[in-house]
């Protein structure tokens, strides 16, 4: 019989699951969303920041620094959700608590995402 704590965990992981669900649901089904390119031309930052605060979960918590930083260009949505799940889906596994999330603008072209979790860490032989 599982503990009082794992059964927590996994009720977490399944509203976290039906959360992820619910926002590709109501990504494919936007007026923006276009099924024959696949693609939209968006605010990829502002598209994250939404995307994350779709499914925040009591399992990991997320510090987003994105101070003033716009950039519009054309992504996949579910492309884009699916990197953001695996990130998440890794950092919990290894026992993160914590996500730190910082968009820099790096040229007028370019911009750097970086996740970063307190979990633990790939050994440096991998």
């Amino acid at each position: 019989m599982p503990t009082k704590e794992e059964l927590k965990n996994i009720i977490s992981e399944m509203i976290r699951e039906s959360q992820k669900i619910k926002k590709i649901t109501e990504v494919v089904t936007s007026a923006n969303f276009d099924m024959n390119s696949r693609k939209i031309t968006e605010d990829i930052v502002e598209f994250i920041k939404e995307y994350i605060e779709g499914f925040k979960s009591s399992a990991i918590k997320t510090e987003i620094n994105a101070a003033g930083i716009n950039f519009e260009i054309p992504f996949s949505p579910l492309e884009m959700q699916i990197i953001i799940d695996n990130i998440y889906d890794n950092a919990i596994k290894n026992g993160a608590n914590l996500i730190n999330l910082k968009f820099k603008g790096e040229s007028k072209n370019k911009i750097k995402i970086s996740f970063m979790d307190n979990g633990k860490k790939v050994k440096k032989n991998i």
